[in-house]
């Protein structure tokens, strides 16, 4: 048993109750099915389930949304606090009778995007409505005239081991970046996964997030010409792509992508990883292989950092962390491998 807690949980206890609300949260889906189809016949008490079966998942491991990226947090209880949120995430399960709906943050999230649009558009003196313009045209383009204006965002289906998974992705974090080719525009997507009261927008824990990656190059008549786009990197679990905090970094002289962690629990066991979202030729690709915290080794956790005192450098290294209990550490200098396009630890 660990001494570990978190706001005065066990960190042990709160992994025991995200496999368990995640179990319930399946219990609760296909109720909810059973009494839309058939009427309240079972008494309240719904049928046994058991659990979906896996979609296309990257591994090692799902995903869960994961704070903000700070390598500079509490040493000892980083990744406990990533492993706990997986746990959280899954509370939020919804009884097929409705009477209890979570109440959703999307007006909030949709006020500090236009924020972000005004703010960021002065400062590079394009105009804020250029740029949200350039934002949904891509994001219709890539997910079809599907745009729910109560939802705020784009339904988008998928097709994986012969079942169908529902999303409906917004546009999250976006940045304006000068470069020698002239000004880019860097934004992603995201699934909501806030949306409780729409059974096919409800996910089990082995349901994959869905991530979109997006950039595009302001061109001499003042239009975006998309340069790179990957619509649907998945990632995660219980519909989380972990990917909502993800920052824009600096990964080389002229070379950019987003940073976050993503990872899950898994039947009492954390697995969790760095991911470094950027592009290669047309395409968005994760360039890390970088482990935060190893099935085989809960104790210990991998941060990574950006190394960029060779500013000239077209790819910059990473400095990767091991931090043991007991706070002993181990730093390790990780270049970037041209021919894979990948870090990687070495074996």
């Amino acid at each position: 048993m660990s001494d570990i807690h978190l706001n005065g949980v066990p960190i042990d206890e709160l992994i025991a109750r995200a496999r368990d609300a995640a179990l319930d949260r399946d219990l609760a889906n296909i109720n909810c099915c059973t009494c839309r189809e058939l009427g309240p016949l079972l008494g309240g008490g719904g049928l046994p389930t058991a659990p979906k079966s896996q979609p296309k998942i990257r591994q090692p491991g799902p995903t869960a949304p994961s704070p903000a990226y700070t390598p500079q947090e509490n040493e000892a209880m980083n990744f406990r606090k990533v492993a706990a949120t997986v746990g959280l995430a899954a509370l939020g399960a919804v009884a097929c009778q409705g009477e209890t709906t979570a109440t959703s943050k999307e007006p909030e999230a949709r006020e500090q995007f236009t924020k972000q649009l005004v703010a960021e558009s002065r400062s590079k003196q394009i105009s804020p409505t250029n740029v949200e313009q350039a934002i949904r045209s891509t994001m219709s383009e890539q997910y079809g005239d599907s745009f729910d204006s109560g939802l705020g965002c784009w339904r988008y289906a998928l097709e994986a081991n012969g079942e169908r998974y529902e999303y409906c992705m917004a546009p999250r974090g976006h940045q304006l970046v000068e470069t020698s080719q002239g000004q880019m525009l860097y934004f992603f997507a995201s699934n909501r996964s806030d949306i409780k009261d729409d059974p096919k927008y409800l996910y089990s824990l082995p349901d994959s997030g869905v991530m979109g990656a997006f950039a595009l190059r302001l061109n001499s008549s003042s239009a975006w010409t998309l340069t790179a786009a990957t619509k649907d990197l998945d990632f995660g679990s219980i519909g989380n792509c972990g990917c909502e905090s993800a920052k824009l970094v600096k990964l080389g002289r002229e070379y950019y992508g987003w940073m976050f962690v993503s990872g899950g629990v898994w039947q009492g066991i954390a697995s969790l990883s760095h991911n470094l979202v950027a592009p290669h030729r047309k395409e968005f690709v994760d360039l890390s292989e970088i482990p935060m915290q190893t099935e085989s080794d809960q104790d210990s956790e991998y941060r990574i950092e950006i190394d960029d005192s060779s500013v000239d450098e077209d790819h910059y290294p990473v400095i990767v962390t091991k931090v043991r209990p007991g706070g002993d550490s181990e730093r390790t200098k990780v270049a970037f491998d041209r021919t894979r396009w990948r870090y990687s630890l070495p074996k």
